[in-house]
């Protein structure tokens, strides 16, 4: 009797674990890193922990990793199975691939059977993703949490100011876990701070999955419980990795939530999502901006080494100038590449104007993810007025930072007023407070907040810089745009 394809897989796994045990490693450090795995990601492989083959490209990196590494020890000799790719391991592969297309006859033992559709919603995954190697390391943590078949399941939420690259982060580590969650991956942008201010509901959220998973229109249920009812009946022993990016609060969230094992889910989020860690465990991770050097790395892959080394203080004040975010170093770089003759240098200088600095994080017909001031005016549109006016005045004084007690001095608000406003401002991310007892906002932000900002915020509103002597005496409009006011400053 023919070996069944969960057996090929199995025995696949095993020589690939027996192979590197005769080379003596690599490493799953080593090898992780030069194939973009996680160590959890590829201790699952070795130890035969997954139910669908890996990628062809993964099989072979792995060979080869271990054939150089038997090479530069001397152990060649101690190899009992064959490294040629060509003549034994793509045939072996081809085998495995053609038994797991196959049409089963059954379903294996252990396995619920399948219907329907697998879906794989992932979007195209950025381009030269640097850094987040410790939130790439805790996300292949909590993957390892989906192995467990026990109640509950990880549900991961990356939480950050706006363009600190939380999508891009969840994207590019689901694309490497992808093969982990063979009954599908699941995506949606929740557009809670989004161009628009109108969220997904939950009900229509759930309509998009119930389509996806092979569910007819006819048979979607009208009222909200009975789609997330039918939603988590559908998914219930299942591996699918949920991609919820972009959501606006905890609500919308939680009809979205699987409600058995096996599941993972992955949350993007400008606001913290403290209720889904009290209630279901959800374990968060903020988002700082990228280091000097991953900030570099990133310029240094959209631009090439030869620009961004032939200047490189000009780099360093581009850096910067877009205060460490992907988002704004990525619209920097766009700029920087339609105009190639264009030197490094004179962007560098327009970044350094405070008052025009989001005039120049704006790509021209590059929709409105391509503007920095739009981007931050979602987060900012979400705020209260008290809110708002507070963060206009942190953003407009001469000092990089401020406690409390000189925030409530300055608003001429009691403590016990200023502390649900402060609380406000963490709670989306506009402000950090590090060190402790201390907040500020980053430049970009800064800057937005304290220059021309568009009315379909929280209205403007008079109020005093005392230490400074100046004072906000009226505003402007601004040339060429009748939404935008501009702050004028008297002594």
């Amino acid at each position: 009797m023919a070996p069944s394809a969960q057996e090929l897989l199995a025995s696949l796994c095993t020589d690939l674990r027996q192979l590197r045990a005769q080379a003596g490693g690599p490493s799953l450090r080593v090898m992780a890193g030069r194939l973009g795995l996680g160590k959890s990601q590829l201790s699952a492989i070795l130890n035969g922990q997954i139910r669908r083959p890996p990628d062809w490209q993964v099989v072979a990196g792995l060979v080869e990793c271990i054939r150089e590494h038997a090479v530069d020890n001397s152990r060649t000799e101690r190899l009992s199975l064959r490294t040629g790719l060509a003549e034994h391991w793509r045939p072996r592969f081809t085998v495995l691939e053609y038994a797991f297309s196959a049409p089963a006859t059954g379903p294996t033992v252990g396995e619920p059977h399948r219907t329907g559709p697998v879906p794989a919603q992932l979007p195209v995954a950025t381009a030269g993703f640097v850094g987040r190697s410790a939130e790439l390391n805790a996300l292949d943590a909590a993957l390892a949490g989906a192995d467990d078949l026990r109640p509950g399941y990880p549900i991961v939420a990356l939480t950050g100011t706006a363009g600190v690259g939380k999508t891009a982060l969840a994207v590019h580590w689901a694309h490497r876990a992808a093969v982990r969650f063979p009954d599908g991956q699941l995506h949606l942008d929740l557009r809670g701070h989004a161009p628009g201010g109108q969220p997904v509901e939950p009900h229509a959220a759930l309509g998009f999955f119930l389509a996806a998973l092979g569910v007819p229109a006819a048979d979607v249920p009208s009222c909200p419980a009975g789609r997330t009812a039918r939603f988590r009946s559908l998914i219930a022993g299942r591996r699918v990795l949920l991609v919820l990016d972009n959501a606006r609060d905890a609500e919308q969230v939680r009809p979205l939530l699987p409600g058995a094992p096996g599941c993972m889910v992955v949350i993007t989020a400008r606001c913290r999502l403290t209720p889904l860690t009290v209630t279901e465990g959800a374990r968060t991770m903020t988002l700082d901006p990228l280091t000097a050097d991953e900030a570099w790395e990133l310029l240094e892959h959209r631009l090439g080494r030869p620009r961004t080394t032939a200047d490189r203080a000009a780099t360093e004040a581009v850096i910067d100038g877009c205060a460490r975010l992907p988002a704004a170093l990525a619209i920097a770089a766009g700029r920087a590449a339609g105009a190639p003759v264009r030197s490094l240098r004179a962007l560098a200088e327009e970044l350094r104007a405070v008052d025009t600095r989001l005039d120049v994080l704006r790509v021209a017909d590059g929709g409105p993810f391509a503007d920095m001031r739009a981007v931050l005016s979602w987060s900012y549109r979400t705020l209260s007025s008290e809110a708002a006016r507070l963060l206009r005045l942190i953003a407009c004084r001469p000092e990089p930072d401020l406690d409390a007690a000189t925030a409530a001095y300055h608003a001429e608000l009691p403590p016990d007023r200023i502390r649900p406003l402060l609380a406000e401002l963490l709670n989306a991310n506009l402000l950090v407070e590090r060190p402790p007892g201390r907040y500020t906002c980053h430049d970009l932000l800064r800057s937005y907040a304290a220059g021309p900002v568009r009315t379909a915020g929280p209205a403007f509103d008079d109020f005093l810089v005392r230490d400074t002597g100046r004072y906000l005496v009226g505003y402007r409009p601004v040339s060429g745009d009748a939404s935008a006011r501009q702050a004028v400053w008297g002594r």
